[in-house]
């Protein structure tokens, strides 16, 4: 860390991951509008999202290992790289093909920014005394949902205007976080102890993660809960719209129910840490609580909104808590494997809990899929965290 100014540095990774997420998040709003435009079917539009699923599981743990082996700014800067590539092909071509390889790179890009700079920032976070690790990933959280929210609103917007003209901003905010980052961040250089590696040092490397995680029950533990997670968020993202439908909520109001549940997001991660330890210990083993979404078979919203959104802070607050711990107890040199690996497994659960909820709903109504699913996940985390908070509790203070 000699030499390294930490400060300028989180403020420059703060700037680029700003102007990275509003690059890409410019088009969320009107991804469907922009692909019927181009004449992609609706079947076609869902293989073109499996893309990118398909590469960010291929990709993204061999490219945490090879971040721990190479050089991880090299591996943001590839990345961001990948996305120009991205929003060129989406800005030329109307191919179904094309438009799927397309997504594809976009998954590669997804899976090479797991672990770059963000991870290097922890590792030299670490190793200073005058910044807390639990407050830079709540800071960096907030951003990106800000971010979120600030391209996706001003994207729609633009879109009545310049159409898929939007992805030439995206490509000039996209540039500016490479230089930004590539002239400004400063790496450390922990893991440039191999310059030239072979296949056998990343057999090494990925021995030597494995190894750190089979000693490590507290990090098991921690990617167990993470995967269970997923079932709970895969079936908010992926069903409240449909739930609000089956409630007779005007589809006109999605958009404010969209912004409120960022709303959300941000004040869960605006809560001191050890308010949220306190939270996750005397809060979370309510059965009451448990069973609360039994109320979502009400049709009153004044009764059942309250409580789905108190379920979506509830759970903000349990990734940012699985987050904050993961990223105290992985050692420095295999940083960027092991937070790959735990985003594979949280993954691999999106893509089975995506799976069963395609299945169950050709027969089971949204109302019905989300309380069964949300009492699952809080039972199963409840007993986990149980766990997790006993024997991780002399950590904590």
């Amino acid at each position: 860390m000699k030499g390294i100014n930490l400060r300028k540095n989180i403020h420059i990774y703060f700037l680029s991951s700003i102007l990275v997420t509003i690059s890409y998040s410019l088009p969320h709003s009107i991804l469907t509008v922009l692909f019927i435009a181009k004449g992609i079917s609706l079947s076609q539009i869902l293989m073109i999202q499996s893309a990118y699923s398909l590469a960010v599981m291929l990709f993204e743990f061999p490219s945490g290992v090879t971040a721990d082996i190479f050089s991880k700014k090299d591996m943001y800067l590839i990345s961001k790289s990948l996305l120009i590539i991205l929003y060129i092909i989406i800005i030329y071509s109307n191919s179904f093909w094309l438009l799927y390889l397309a997504w594809f790179i976009y998954g590669i890009a997804t899976a090479f920014d797991s672990g770059t700079i963000d991870a290097d920032l922890v590792n030299q976070i670490k190793e200073s005394k005058n910044i807390e690790l639990s407050s830079f990933i709540a800071t960096d959280s907030r951003l990106s949902i800000l971010s979120l929210l600030i391209g996706s609103t001003t994207g729609s917007i633009f879109y009545l205007y310049f159409g898929t003209g939007i992805y030439f901003l995206s490509i000039l905010f996209c540039m500016l976080a490479i230089i930004i980052t590539f002239f400004f961040f400063q790496e450390s250089t922990i893991q440039k102890e191999v310059k030239n590696p072979r296949i056998n040092d990343f057999k090494k490397h990925i021995l030597k993660g494995f190894k750190e995680l089979k000693n490590s029950n507290m990090m098991r533990f921690v990617i167990i809960l993470e995967f269970l997670t997923q079932i709970f968020f895969q079936t908010h993202f992926q069903l409240w719209q449909a739930f609000l439908i089956e409630k007779d909520i005007p589809s006109t109001l999605f958009s404010l129910f969209y912004i409120l549940f960022q709303v959300v997001a941000l004040i869960s991660y605006s809560i001191d840490s050890h308010k949220i330890t306190a939270l996750a210990k005397f809060k979370l083993y309510s059965i009451p609580l448990g069973f609360l979404p039994l109320v979502f078979l009400s049709n009153k919203p004044y009764i059942y909104i309250p409580v789905y959104i108190l379920y979506v802070f509830l759970f903000y607050i349990i990734q940012f808590i699985l987050k904050k711990y993961y990223t105290q107890i992985v050692s420095k040199d295999t940083i960027s494997s092991l937070i790959s690996f735990k985003a594979t497994i949280s993954r691999l659960g999106s893509m089975i809990t995506l799976f069963l909820l395609s299945i169950f709903a050709n027969f089971i109504p949204a109302s019905s899929l989300i309380i069964s699913s949300f009492i699952f996940t809080f039972f199963s985390l409840t007993l986990g965290i149980a766990i997790f908070m006993k024997k991780y509790n002399s950590y904590t203070n």
